[in-house]
């Protein structure tokens, strides 16, 4: 009787983990989907060494969305180095740098104006705002020649917003 039990018990064992495993098989799955039509998507990465500039840029994003709406944006921070490097590898499309920075000869680059104003960046709980609300010239570089023209189009949209 002892075994019985014993073998009903491992039995029903073995159908809750077979029938959680196909759960997390769907799950996995879709997530992989998900994955690839990311992928498949048009993905404009850029980079920014100040935080403050992510307001025009997601105007500029938003107003590019409505025209590409297969559209996924990377965005990233860090020092002006890193920045820069990370375009010169390719990591990033378009590189955001304080107006002083020199692009060299490898980049492109154009010069916008924006006045650092508050803005929500979770929504309900978190306000991003600038001690400095003075009016910035940053630097816009993208690779000379560069076959994105997604990149292109959204240093021409950033460089026309009024500060």
């Amino acid at each position: 009787m002892e075994y019985i039990i014993l073998l009903g018990g491992l039995l029903v064992f073995a159908l809750v983990g077979f029938w959680m495993m196909g759960r997390v098989d769907r799950f996995l799955n879709a997530a992989r989907a998900e994955q690839e039509g990311r992928q498949h998507a048009e993905c404009l990465k850029i980079a920014a060494s100040d935080p403050c500039v992510m307001q025009p840029v997601f105007k500029t994003v938003s107003a590019l969305k409505e025209q590409h709406p297969d559209l996924w944006c990377e965005l990233s921070f860090g020092r002006e180095a890193e920045v820069l490097g990370c375009l010169s590898t390719g990591n990033v499309d378009v590189a955001i740098l304080p107006g002083e920075t020199g692009g060299g000869a490898t980049f492109e680059s154009r010069d916008f104006l924006f006045s650092p104003v508050s803005f929500r960046a979770v929504e309900d709980c978190t306000t991003l705002s600038s001690i400095d609300t003075s009016v910035r010239r940053q630097r816009v570089l993208l690779k000379q020649n560069t076959s994105a023209s997604l990149a292109a189009e959204f240093v021409q949209r950033i460089c026309e917003q009024k500060p």
